[in-house]
């Protein structure tokens, strides 16, 4: 697959292990389709993975890029392989992924009789026109934020309604979190959904990594905890990395799995699954690595 976009030449598999993985990180670039394709954009004028569209080279060789996308982890990652998890992450996202993570993680509690915490994190990312749209005809109808849209999923999945919150508002909004404590429970296993302040209120709203600095502190997570993250199978070795740093500074483990997209319904958007979408998330992981071997080398 290099080669096709590397002018036919082979990658320069000769070099040291940290020439060559700075070589492929400059080199991945070629595959940054939300900075080529400035389209790919929500009416609020932000860039969004799941507006992405093949071009002609990537339609070519479409099965190719499927095929290794399957070899490197971004298709097939379903089960976990941590046999007791303490926390079940369902992570939140866009459109029907605030579902189908949350639906991941029943389906692992069923499959496995885990008994856990399963705690969404979230923002207050506020959601896109089109994703608006989207909730229209679904449980989350009224959710105007990323964790409205994911608690909503919650409460449908497990079948759970009522909960207690603590929570901070600020002037700041960036500055405001959430962690909701569901009253039931799905067998033994408590259900939470957590948005994250963000770590740097000024310049923007929380990211993912605030979202897990704020789960470490604030559900005070134990060294040699199992953590599985529930994501989309795209992401899947991207989350894994990322989730390695944390995994390093809490002394913790973390396995990432993800649901299979579009499986059940015609209805359902054609979102993520595209070849331009796997490689995208390909030159994420390796910027995810190339980063990781930076800070931890």
């Amino acid at each position: 697959m290099i080669k096709i976009y590397n002018n036919n030449e082979n990658p320069p598999l000769s070099l040291p292990y940290y020439d060559y993985l700075k070589w492929l990180k400059s080199f991945v670039a070629v595959w940054d389709f939300r900075k080529k394709q400035s389209e790919a954009m929500t009416n609020e004028g932000e860039a969004a993975r799941w507006l992405l569209k093949n071009d002609e080279i990537v339609e070519k060789y479409s099965k190719l890029v499927l095929e290794a996308s399957v070899k490197l982890g971004l298709i097939g990652i379903t089960d976990t392989v941590l046999n007791s998890p303490d926390y079940i992450l369902p992570l939140g996202g866009a459109l029907i992924s605030n579902f189908k993570r949350c639906e991941l993680a029943k389906t692992l509690i069923d499959t496995h009789n885990f008994e856990s915490k399963v705690i969404a994190l979230s923002t207050m990312r506020p959601l896109s026109e089109q994703e608006i749209t989207f909730y229209s005809n679904t449980p989350a109808k009224d959710a105007v934020f990323e964790f409205e849209a994911i608690a909503s999923g919650l409460s449908t999945t497990f079948d759970i309604r009522s909960y207690t919150e603590e929570t901070e508002r600020k002037d700041n909004y960036n500055l405001n979190w959430t962690i909701r404590k569901y009253s039931e429970k799905y067998g033994n296993n408590d259900i939470y959904a957590i948005s994250a302040p963000s770590s740097e209120p000024d310049i923007r709203r929380a990211n993912s990594v605030d979202c897990f600095d704020f789960f470490f502190k604030r559900l005070n997570v134990l060294p040699h905890s199992n953590i599985i993250n529930c994501t989309s199978q795209i992401y899947c070795p991207y989350q894994q990395v990322r989730a390695l740093s944390f995994a390093i500074k809490h002394t913790v483990n973390f396995d990432t799995v993800g649901y299979i997209p579009n499986q059940d319904s015609a209805s359902t958007p054609k979102l993520l699954n595209q070849p331009v979408n796997y490689l995208q998330e390909i030159k994420a992981t390796i910027d995810a690595i190339y980063d990781f071997v930076n800070r931890f080398s």
